[in-house]
């Protein structure tokens, strides 16, 4: 972990958190469906992609809650993709907008083929550039299925937005490293309707739906290493921020492969969770 720009990570507005280096997962998102297509192929991808986000300097702007910016996290870290992570607080306004023009992250910021420093927004434009960095050939994530749409939908995020929105404002990370960054963050959700008192008081009601929800997911779940027997798919990069949210809110019954299916994903990619952290 290491910063180049502030000596105090977890407080100001843009801080530089560390660098995010994947650990060890050549091979891994090959089943048995890619199998003879990638196995020969996977590792020295892998390695080609790595040498290649190392020398275009990658640097991440990132809300840590956000689950669009844990989605590119979690390709750069299964990738093996070096990069330097810079996390703002929640209530800055002006620093994103002043370097994007614009209140939104992620942004990937890179050197071009030339030299220039170049800012891409959106999640799955920034995902789609990082898998095509060797071409198409070096693609190794498999599209969506969309077939747990439905239920993130339906089943899951109704309940979990009651949960997590009142609790990950208490999570001790540099979004919220001032008292006016939680203000934006409730002032802005209270605008949208949001009633965070009865969100509260509504916990248990939705600690039952969750963990319904949850055994559903379990009995969709190939197996602990991915989502499918194909392997490591977008289906698993979609999803994977979303189980992350839960895991700020305290007393959820996690079945156990969807808690190892968590835990290790979000192990091989260097994604941090809030167990730690949770809260009643």
């Amino acid at each position: 972990m290491g910063s180049d720009s502030n000596p105090s990570p977890g407080y100001g507005p843009a801080t530089v958190v560390g660098v995010g280096i994947a650990g060890a997962c050549v091979g891994i998102g090959l089943g048995f469906l890619l199998q003879k297509r990638l196995n020969v192929t996977a590792a020295s991808s892998l390695k080609l992609l790595s040498q290649k986000g190392a020398e275009r300097k990658f640097r991440l702007h990132v809300y840590d809650h956000c689950p669009f910016c844990i989605r590119v996290e979690l390709v750069l870290g299964l990738r093996e993709i070096p990069y330097e992570r810079v996390v703002y607080g929640y209530g800055d306004v002006d620093g994103p907008t002043e370097k994007f023009g614009k209140k939104m992250l992620p942004v990937l910021e890179y050197e071009n083929d030339v030299g220039v420093r170049t800012h891409l927004k959106e999640s799955l434009d920034i995902i789609d550039y990082v898998e095509t960095l060797e071409g198409d050939l070096g693609r190794l994530l498999p599209p969506s299925t969309g077939r747990f749409s439905k239920w993130t939908k339906q089943e899951y995020k109704p309940p979990l937005r009651m949960l997590a929105r009142p609790r990950i404002i208490n999570v001790p990370i540099g979004d919220w490293a001032n008292p006016e960054d939680v203000e934006y963050a409730k002032q802005k959700y209270t605008k949208q309707g949001f009633d965070y008192e009865k969100a509260m008081s509504s916990t248990e009601e939705n600690i039952t739906k969750i963990n319904g929800a949850l055994k559903q997911l379990e009995k969709m779940i190939y197996c602990k290493d991915y989502l499918n027997p194909w392997g490591v798919s977008m289906d698993d990069i979609l999803l994977v921020p979303e189980l992350r949210t839960l895991t700020c809110v305290k007393g959820v019954d996690w079945p156990p492969l969807v808690l190892a299916y968590l835990t290790c994903i979000c192990d091989r990619a260097h994604v941090q969770l809030y167990f730690d952290y949770a809260q009643e």
